[in-house]
């Protein structure tokens, strides 16, 4: 091996290596928030330049928290990770699936419309109720926001719109689905039931 050969390769490991180092999340394997930032900012500059949609789920397990103080961190782990397992199993193979947080996480999807949006979150919805990680039956709430990626349109202002739309699916009763469309609209319609 060369030198000029060990540097492309050095730096090829550098480009593989160092972004999962600095935001993967631990247990599953998948990016976390800065990450999708990044990506999602990328992505949406493409979609205004060709006018296409783009969509975001924010998923949450229902009564994590609860579960956590009463089964311990094995149990949460696993249901988490059967989320992870579902959400990756279940998206294109262009979308991307991050953690955001404890019990959290997003999927960004591009060229996906509102109706597409929340047919595949309601699909997770009851996919997740089916699974039943270490014998726990677990449901989760869903917030969806489909746009059109207009100018001026950052991850944090849609990130918002799905996490509000979240709110709505879990003050609903959980284990709902709410979808919030365009760039400012309010929630339009939770879908699902106990």
């Amino acid at each position: 091996m060369t030198y000029s050969t060990s540097l492309r390769e050095l730096a090829t490991d550098a480009r593989s290596v160092v972004p999962a180092e600095i935001d993967r999340d631990a247990l599953t394997g998948l990016i976390g928030i800065g990450m999708l930032r990044e990506l999602a900012e990328g992505r949406f500059s493409e979609a205004r330049r060709h006018g296409y949609f783009a969509s975001m789920i924010v998923a949450q397990i229902d009564g994590f928290q609860k579960l956590s103080e009463e089964q311990g961190s094995i149990t949460t782990d696993d249901v988490v990770l059967s989320l992870a397992h579902l959400m990756r199993l279940c998206v294109r193979r262009e979308d991307v699936v991050a953690r955001v947080g404890d019990d959290r996480f997003v999927i960004l999807m591009m060229h996906c419309d509102a109706e597409n949006a929340l047919a595949k979150a309601d699909a997770l919805r009851i996919a997740f109720n089916g699974l039943e990680p270490s014998g726990i039956e677990c449901t989760a709430s869903l917030g969806v926001v489909a746009t059109s990626v207009v100018t001026g349109v950052n991850f944090d202002e849609v990130f918002n719109l799905a996490e509000g739309a979240l709110g709505i699916a879990s003050r609903s009763g959980g284990n709902r689905v709410a979808l919030a469309e365009g760039n400012v609209a309010p929630v339009r319609r939770v879908v699902g039931i106990n």
